[in-house]
């Protein structure tokens, strides 16, 4: 809601000289704004949140196919620049990340970027620049990637992918731990990536459990276990100290009701 509020501020005032932002504000609401923002830690782009963006008006159907794109480009800058206002710190350590990412590849061009998870889950970003060949036969043409460990690794995907597969390994991590303390329980626990599912009698302690664990999990910054440890692997890359830890209170995740969907 802040960041739809902040974004709404911004669009007000500019309403009063762009006929654009008019239209805008006519139809901005959540349903826009949300995928935007849920994204951006998974590194969506400025043209995916205007893609994003655009898809909604196509479901609402309230305006035409050109005013469709153009509200939805304008829309998708003042979306990303909004959320940069409200979540200040999740920018900050998105960038920490690929700036390491650029560190420890300018240092060691053959190594692919790993980390471990908190539950000891080793993680390993495959990216390399692969030799491709091409492959013509009388129906079609394929594309054949030859596996060679001894090729660099393919430095854009690397920085690009990193802090969404970052992201990826916590919510996995979060998920196991939720699955672990369901079988002390005795609790039926099934999932679908982040979609958790128990039997309606045991659903209230579910949510109990998830809770408890992801305060468990974040207690501790996992960018600085991160630092730790790519000190340890890439000794001789000069690795920057991650941002600092903001003020928001964990514990509060313990009694929100809109935590988990």
């Amino acid at each position: 809601i802040d960041v739809l509020e902040v974004v709404a501020d911004k669009i007000k005032f500019e309403a009063k000289s762009n006929p654009l932002a008019e239209v805008a504000l006519s139809i901005l609401d959540r349903k826009i704004v949300k995928q935007p923002i849920m994204t951006t830690v998974y590194g969506v782009t400025r043209i995916g949140a205007r893609s994003q963006i655009q898809n909604k008006l196509r479901e609402a159907n309230t305006l035409d196919k050109k005013e469709q794109f153009r509200v939805a480009e304008y829309l998708s800058h003042r979306v990303l620049g909004g959320l940069g206002e409200v979540c200040i710190g999740a920018g900050e350590i998105m960038e920490w990340f690929r700036t390491c990412c650029k560190i420890i590849l300018k240092i060691y061009p053959h190594d692919l970027i790993r980390w471990t998870s908190p539950l000891g889950f080793p993680v390993v970003q495959p990216y390399r620049n692969y030799r491709s060949h091409r492959i013509t036969t009388c129906l079609q043409e394929i594309t054949y990637c030859q596996g060679d460990e001894s090729m660099p690794a393919m430095v854009r995907k690397q920085i690009q992918g990193g802090p969404a597969n970052w992201i990826h390994t916590a919510d996995g991590t979060h998920m196991h731990s939720t699955n672990l303390r369901s079988i002390d329980e005795d609790i039926t626990f099934a999932e679908i990536h982040d979609c958790y599912m128990t039997h309606s009698e045991t659903m209230d302690r579910l949510g109990v459990l998830l809770r408890e664990e992801f305060v468990t999990l974040h207690k501790d910054s996992e960018a600085v276990r991160l630092y730790n440890e790519w000190r340890d692997l890439y000794p001789l890359a000069d690795i920057p100290e991650p941002p600092p830890r903001g003020n928001f209170d964990l514990d509060l995740v313990l009694k929100s009701p809109y935590f988990f969907n």
